[in-house]
């Protein structure tokens, strides 16, 4: 869970996606560039 206290006009919220889900209809999304989005989170110490 996250908090949002003051987003910019451009803010977006970015995960790695929902791989295996098109069946449903949910298409995979995430992030453009995967691997940058892990290295970025491990630089600022999030969990994956």
């Amino acid at each position: 869970m996250i908090e949002v206290l003051a987003p910019g006009p451009y803010a977006t919220v970015q995960d790695l996606g929902r791989p295996g889900h098109a069946h449903l209809g949910v298409p995979r999304s995430g992030a453009a560039d995967a691997p940058s989005l892990r290295l970025a989170n491990r630089l600022v110490g999030n969990a994956e």
